[in-house]
């Protein structure tokens, strides 16, 4: 009995060491995402991921891209940000600004609820559950903000060039994200019914 009360004392510190560890994580990576935001707003350029209508012939010859563009798959068009409409270019770049700054929400939303439960008296208590919403609102818009913005903003802007284009995304963009999610919400609802199961438990003690 002791051993296994060591062994969970043991497993517990080394939770919240992990979230912690976590949460500096975080900040790193929210530091990259502030200056990726910054370089990506004065850039000059908005980067549109197409895939090509017309594969018979070169990518080159189908759009007229700017120069330096860099066409591998999905190609990755920079086009100067005076020849789209100025609400396209905002979002394309701000999705493109947001991703990593919703990765490190998540991040720290992940650690935050490493912390919560390395600290709780039980792993049922209300503060994990509210951790757990936390980082299940923070994957859910890192699934669907940054993908949403720029794939309108991409419509927009090839609405606007003239390019017999379609827009392409990262599947891991948008279904990494939300993988993350369901197992939040599985593990979310288990805590639920534990903690009522827990408590009904108790009364009949």
């Amino acid at each position: 009995m002791m051993r296994v009360r060591a062994s969970l004392e043991t497993t517990t510190r080394n939770m919240a060491t992990m979230g912690w560890a976590t949460l500096v994580a975080a900040a790193a990576v929210g530091l990259y995402g502030l200056i990726n935001t910054w370089a990506t707003i004065t850039s000059g350029v908005a980067v549109l991921s197409l895939s090509s209508s017309d594969y018979s012939r070169p990518s080159a010859g189908t759009w007229s891209v700017a120069p330096g563009a860099s066409l591998t798959w999905p190609y990755q068009v920079m086009v100067p940000v005076g020849q789209i409409p100025s609400s396209a270019r905002w979002l394309v770049q701000c999705g493109d600004a947001l991703t990593p700054l919703l990765w490190a929400a998540s991040l720290a939303a992940l650690g935050l609820v490493l912390v919560k439960v390395g600290s709780a008296q039980s792993v049922f208590d209300r503060q994990v559950r509210r951790a757990l919403n936390i980082l299940a609102g923070c994957l859910s818009a890192l699934a669907v903000v940054p993908t949403g913005l720029v794939l309108f903003g991409t419509n927009w802007a090839l609405g606007s060039l003239g390019w017999a284009a379609n827009t392409v995304t990262i599947p891991t963009a948008m279904w990494a994200p939300m993988f993350a999610l369901y197992l939040c919400i599985a593990f979310a609802t288990t805590l639920r019914h534990g903690a009522r199961l827990a408590s009904e438990l108790d009364q009949v003690i």
